[in-house]
């Protein structure tokens, strides 16, 4: 209904025109807020834990050593496959020479075809010795290096899953941690509300210290058939 501008009714009262206005409207909803990255680090090598150098709620830099596992096991696998390597290494040389001798002395034919192919077999053979010597030291030294657990990112620790002393295997959970660098919260958005809030996207997240206002949402595809409501991850 509209009514004309400075028009007076029977009470004497001024009027104005209704007009047709769109208004936002908020809806108010309680969220967790939790870390992006959180991770527990297993040990990838066997031994005993040596040291732990952080504890719950330490802050820990990227690729800071967190544990310490003994390493004497490690260290003696290592110098036995550098050994081996150098030997290898040895009888390469040894045999490329003998094959370089026959080699030559084949083409005076001074030697049979079956010496010098028995020659060229044990250059080959050598060679694969001391590349199955180099993959033995590089797992070794991989072993090693895994006798220093390091922190895959920078963020504070939470949990800590094995004392000094313990032995552990390979598998065996020894810290968890967090990121504080990428937080999301958490939500759970009404059947009647998901088809509105999906298709604005737009929300504002209110902490005690601050507001942000974001875009970026992910909607689970499913409600859940307690609370009929769609969780909402900003």
């Amino acid at each position: 209904l509209w009514i004309c501008a400075g028009s007076v009714t029977a009470s004497g009262l001024e009027t104005e025109p209704a007009k047709l206005k769109e208004v936002s409207t908020s809806y108010l909803l309680e969220g967790v807020v939790e870390a992006e990255l959180r991770t527990t680090i297993s040990a990838q090598t066997s031994g005993v834990v040596r040291k732990i150098r952080f504890d719950v709620n330490d802050l820990v830099d990227k690729d800071e050593i967190v544990v310490l596992i003994d390493d004497y096991q490690q260290s003696a696998s290592l110098q036995q496959a550098k050994a081996a390597q150098k030997e290898a290494a040895i009888q390469l040389q040894e045999a490329q020479s003998e094959f370089n001798r026959m080699q030559e002395v084949f083409r005076k034919n001074a030697v049979s075809k079956a010496e010098f192919d028995k020659a060229n077999a044990s250059l080959k053979s050598a060679r694969a010795r001391l590349e199955s010597s180099q993959a033995a030291t590089s797992k070794a030294q991989e072993q090693l290096d895994y006798t220093q657990v390091r922190a895959p990112f920078s963020g504070i620790v939470t949990a800590r899953l094995v004392e000094p002393g313990e032995s552990v295997t390979i598998g065996a959970a020894l810290v968890s941690g967090v990121s504080l660098e990428r937080l999301r919260v958490i939500t759970h958005v009404p059947q009647s509300l998901y088809k509105s809030v999906k298709n604005h996207r737009h929300a504002l997240v209110i902490t005690e210290d601050s507001e942000i206002v974001t875009s970026q949402m992910t909607f689970f595809p499913f409600a859940s058939p307690l609370s009929h409501s769609f969780q909402l991850r900003i």
